[in-house]
C-alpha cells in the first residue's frame, strides 16, 4: 500500500490549515488517490477553534493575558487548541478504501492504532480503549469560567477515540468529511503545557504531554520517525512523496485567503470570501 508523506517546516495557522484542506480536496476529487500522512509545526503560538465552534470571550480574553495573537478556524471539528511546543500531523484518505471503512468511529480507530503504535514506539506505555474522560475538577478561575473551559477546550477533557496513557490524554484528534474523502488532525503536546496549561488551566491528571510520558526529552525527528514507522508497521504501507501540483498550489492559496479572513476566523462564516466547491477539487 502507497502512501505520501508530507514533512513541513513550521508555518502560520492560516496556511496550516490551507494546505490541510487542499490534500482533502485533492482526496474528494480523486477517491483512489494515495492516503496523505503530514507532519508540520507552527511559526507562532497559535489558538484554534473546531470547525463549528462559536467564538469564545472567555478563551479570548484569557489568551490575551497570555500573549496569544494568532487565531485559525480548522476544517475538522472539536474544541480549541493553544499550538505551542508540539507536533500536529493529519492524515487524509478515502472512505471504504483500505485501510478506513466508513464510519466517523472506524476512521478515528484506523488513526488511533497507528497513534498506538507510533507512540509504543517512543516508549509512551499507551492504552486501549477509553481514556478516563472527567473535565478538570480544580483550578483557580471563578466557576463560570471553568465551565466554559470545560465546554471549550479540547484538553480538558479525554475522548475515547484518543490516545491515553494511565487515563491521561495524550493527543487530541478531530475529523472531517467532504464526499467519500476524510481528514483527521491530530495535536501531540511535545514537553511541559506552559501557555496552554495557564490559558486552559489543564489538569495533569487529565492529560499529559509526550516528555513527561515518557520521562526524557524528545526531538522532533525522533517523533516524525516514530510515525512514520509506526504508520507503516500499522497498514504495510510504501511511503513516496511528491511535488505539488499546480492545481493543489492554486486550491492551498486560495484556502490561505479564507483561513486568514477574520470573518472566517470569529464565525466559521465567509460569504465575501473563497469557499471550496466542486471546481475546486479535482486535481
Amino acid at each position: 500500500m502507497r502512501w505520501r508523506r508530507i514533512v513541513d517546516p513550521p508555518s502560520a495557522g492560516h496556511r496550516n490549515m490551507a494546505t490541510d484542506e487542499a490534500l482533502l480536496d485533492a482526496a474528494r476529487g480523486d477517491p483512489d488517490r494515495a492516503p496523505v500522512l503530514r507532519l508540520y509545526g507552527w511559526s507562532r503560538v497559535t489558538l484554534s477553534y473546531g470547525r463549528g465552534q462559536a467564538f469564545s470571550e472567555t478563551l479570548e480574553r484569557r489568551a490575551a493575558i497570555e500573549g496569544v495573537v494568532e487565531r485559525v478556524r480548522r476544517p475538522t471539528g472539536g474544541r480549541a487548541v493553544l499550538h505551542d511546543r508540539e507536533r500536529t500531523f493529519s492524515v487524509v484518505g478515502s472512505l471504504d478504501r483500505p485501510p478506513f471503512a466508513n464510519s466517523v468511529r472506524d476512521v478515528y480507530a484506523a488513526v488511533r492504532r497507528a497513534v498506538d503504535r507510533s507512540l509504543a514506539l517512543l516508549g509512551v506505555p499507551v492504552e486501549s480503549g477509553p481514556g478516563r474522560g472527567p473535565v478538570l475538577r480544580r483550578g483557580s478561575a471563578p466557576s463560570r469560567e471553568r465551565g466554559a473551559l470545560d465546554r471549550e477546550a479540547c484538553f480538558r477533557r479525554a475522548e475515547a477515540h484518543e490516545p491515553h496513557s494511565a487515563g491521561r490524554k495524550l493527543a487530541g484528534l478531530a475529523q472531517v468529511r467532504r464526499g467519500r474523502a476524510f481528514l483527521v488532525q491530530g495535536s501531540i503536546p511535545l514537553a511541559g503545557a506552559g501557555s496552554s496549561a495557564r490559558l486552559f488551566e489543564l489538569d495533569p491528571t487529565v492529560c499529559i504531554d509526550l516528555e513527561s510520558a515518557i520521562g526524557a526529552p524528545i526531538r522532533i525527528e525522533d517523533v516524525d520517525r516514530a510515525w512514520f514507522e509506526g504508520f507503516g508497521r500499522t497498514f504495510g504501507i510504501e511511503w513516496f512523496e511528491a511535488r505539488w501540483s499546480p492545481i493543489e498550489r492554486r486550491t492551498r492559496e486560495r484556502h490561505a485567503v479564507r483561513h486568514a479572513h477574520p470573518k472566517w476566523i470569529r464565525c466559521g462564516r465567509s460569504a465575501d470570501v473563497f469557499e471550496p466547491g466542486p471546481a475546486a477539487v479535482n486535481p
